[in-house]
Parts: C-alpha cells; structure tokens; sequence
C-alpha cells in the first residue's frame, strides 16, 4: 500500500468490522467492502478501489483521483454500522450494512 503521512494503520480486526455490502436507501445502489490482500477495497458499481484509514472512523481512497471521504459509525441504538460518504459539491450520503 502506498502509504501518507495522513494515514493511520488498524489491525485487521477493526478492518474487518467494516466489510460487508452496504446499500443506499435513498438510490438502491449497494456497494461492497472486502478485505484483500490486507487492504480494504470498496467495489461501487463500474469502479474498484483501495481506502485506508486517516482516522478509526474515517477512510479516503487510494491511489486514485476519486476525492471522497467515507466515514464509519455504529447507531447508538441497535448497533448497526452506517457509512457516509462525503463528496465536494453533494449532500452526504448514507449507506446501511445489509
């Protein structure tokens, strides 16, 4: 993985809390998290890409021009893990683990 200076590494157990597909309500897109090869890939429809953490909470992809910000976080209530996805010019998005 090329690494920044911004980024931070998590064991493989905090990675893996955050894979599974993840769905869009509002759109019915899913998207989906693996790990591979030790790093946490997001496969959205017609594009692939690698993301590392700059924070627990906060990952940023890789090795590309995409200019996202993904954000985890668990609901209080049930426990469930959300992932926003922040882009410069659009409303955030939210997406729930199925």
């Amino acid at each position: 993985m090329s690494k920044s200076s911004s980024l931070i590494e998590l064991i493989d157990q905090e990675l893996v809390t955050k894979t599974g597909f993840f769905l869009n309500p509002k759109t019915g897109s899913v998207w989906e998290l693996s790990i591979q090869d030790g790093e946490l890939i997001l496969k959205v429809p017609r594009y692939i890409f690698q993301i590392s953490p700059s924070s627990k909470s906060i990952f940023r992809p890789v090795n590309t021009l995409i200019n996202l910000e993904i954000e985890f976080e668990k609901s209080n209530m049930f426990d469930f893990l959300h992932m926003h996805i922040y882009a410069k010019g659009i409303k955030r998005a939210t997406f729930f683990l199925v």
